[in-house]
């Protein structure tokens, strides 16, 4: 056990906020792509919001096993992670292709 509070993130909350200014400003250029974004804006708003440890540190990773990962299902139809990301590692990040 931590000696970490956990507070609300609101991370869905501005996602949503954005993902509606976004769908509203794409909506006559790329109607395709507002009604995908309608479908994720539907799908987050009705999830159920879990709040992780800071760097969503719940298992060590060195102890991580299929176990594990068979166990984390949630009965829920759709799910929204929101964790804190603090530390004072370096974090490699890459978008699109490899590192």
């Amino acid at each position: 056990m931590t000696n970490e509070h956990v507070r609300a993130l609101n991370c869905s909350a501005h996602a949503l906020e954005d993902l509606r200014t976004m769908r509203d400003s794409i909506d006559a250029q790329f109607p395709v792509s507002a009604q995908v974004l309608d479908n994720v804006i539907a799908l987050l708003d009705q999830s159920v919001k879990f709040i992780l440890p800071n760097c969503c540190s719940l298992i060590e990773p060195d102890h991580l096993t299929q176990n594990h990962v068979d166990t984390a299902r949630l009965p829920f139809p759709c799910v929204a992670f929101e964790t804190p990301w603090m530390t004072d590692k370096f974090v490699e990040y890459s978008v699109g292709g490899s590192p």
